[in-house]
């Protein structure tokens, strides 16, 4: 049908030298337009997949910076360079900035008394350093931004860090974790630990404990082999980052009511630097808002479930009636070791019963320790007396008639009260005596 166009084509391109230039044109600029692109391409696909870069800002995450400062400084102090160091009189109020100066030779001025009188602050701006970390090769920028029009002249600058490398996300994201582990553990010692409470929909409120037990504080049969267990679990924290195992393990504490397992959780977080997330799963509306909850929460904490029973209990367990969009049990199987699992967590489960949970539960990766917190010893209450009057009494001196092995048939917290309503020793010991404990 349109034969004759294509023959009218060929005909003027044969006796059309003109035609012919301009169509070889054409076709060497298209291949060049094409080629133009393959560096980008190939640049894109190297920063995508090759090439990592995170950026660390004072103005996004002041307490985030700070930290990586600090650990830049001390891990890497011969690269902690082109800094400049303002010194300020207390007395004169006088200043001075030096520039390009090292961290060990500050240029100070001579004539100030250092010692008492004088501020230095030294900080880096506009630096670029290669660091060799967790088998890479880091790429460190700072940077000094300038920001217009700000109100504040104390805002108009702030500084940020870029940290990047080939084949190195796994390494600065592993770096980012130790940095706000760092961050959890300072706050912990300065303040004490934090305790999230997670509600129905899923908005936790937080409280900073300030007072509790540490495992000095507390006496249960198995403690040591308890904190033997947290030990090798802290120790393979690298192991398993090399072998792309995700750094968690479930603990489950069972035992009477009033024996002390939340005291032990919490006694476990001060151990461990790490903070709480107190979840009730039979709050909660449904599945995402269990999700959410995990998601939101930060690597170094540990995830309680109190009163684990109903919730996640065996089947002659759980109550007959379930509450309407209530979490379904696959879902707090994938939160504990499926995909949605998260890492550098300590899931603990507590319980009245030390068969209650569903048997799913103890399959490997989910629950891997379980731990009896029963009613104390003989032996566990000598050692709080002691410990409460600053005392050295033997088990003779208090109960010369028992088994120091033996358990005594109340929980801890009834011997704390004890101590607390009686001003002195020879008191307590009228009082167990009177309750025959």
């Amino acid at each position: 049908m349109y034969s004759w166009a294509v023959d009218s084509i060929k005909e003027a391109l044969h006796s059309n030298q003109f035609l012919q230039g301009g169509l070889v044109l054409g076709i060497i600029t298209a291949v060049l337009v094409y080629l133009k692109n393959i560096p980008i391409q190939l640049y894109n696909f190297s920063k995508k997949f090759i090439y990592f870069e995170l950026v660390i800002s004072q103005s996004d995450d002041v307490r985030l910076f700070t930290y990586f400062d600090k650990w830049y400084t001390n891990k890497y102090p011969a690269k902690y360079r082109k800094v400049t160091a303002q010194f300020t009189d207390n007395h004169q109020g006088l200043s001075k900035t030096v520039n390009r100066i090292t961290q060990d030779n500050t240029n100070r001025p001579d004539e100030w008394d250092l010692s008492d009188r004088c501020n230095i602050a030294i900080k880096q701006r506009n630096d670029i350093n290669y660091i060799w970390h967790g088998g890479r090769l880091l790429i460190i920028e700072n940077t000094e931004h300038h920001l217009e029009g700000a109100m504040n002249p104390t805002d108009s600058h702030y500084a940020s860090y870029t940290i990047s490398g080939f084949f190195a996300k796994k390494c600065i994201l592993n770096l980012l974790a130790e940095l706000r582990s760092m961050r959890i553990e300072n706050e912990i010692k300065t303040k004490g630990i934090s305790v999230t409470t997670f509600n129905a929909s899923g908005y936790g409120s937080k409280r900073i404990l300030r007072t509790y037990k540490t495992f000095d504080h507390i006496y249960f049969n198995g403690k040591s082999d308890l904190i033997k267990y947290i030990d090798n679990f802290t120790n393979t924290k690298e192991r398993c980052s090399k072998n792309g195992i995700k750094h968690k393990t479930g603990i489950k504490l069972h035992g009477p009511p009033g024996t002390g397992k939340t005291s032990v959780a919490v006694a476990l977080a001060d151990y461990l630097n790490y903070n709480i997330a107190l979840v009730n799963i039979l709050s909660l509306s449904s599945d995402e808002a269990l999700l959410e909850i995990i998601e939101d929460i930060q690597n170094n904490t540990i995830i309680l479930f109190e009163d684990a029973d109903d919730a996640i209990g065996a089947p002659t367990t759980k109550s007959k009636t379930k509450k309407e969009g209530a979490v379904t049990f696959s879902t707090i199987l994938q939160v504990l070791d499926g995909i949605q699992s998260p890492e550098n967590v300590i899931f603990m489960l507590t319980t009245n019963h030390p068969t209650s949970l569903d048997s799913a539960l103890y399959r490997d990766g989910r629950i891997n320790k379980i731990v009896e917190i029963g009613y104390p010893r003989y032996t566990d209450i000598i050692d709080f007396i002691n410990s409460y009057y600053d005392l050295q009494l033997s088990l003779v001196d208090v109960f010369p008639k028992v088994d120091g092995d033996a358990c005594i048939k109340t929980g801890m917290s009834t011997i704390e009260q004890y101590c607390l309503e009686s001003y002195d020793i020879d008191t307590l010991l009228t009082r167990l005596k009177k309750e025959k404990i």
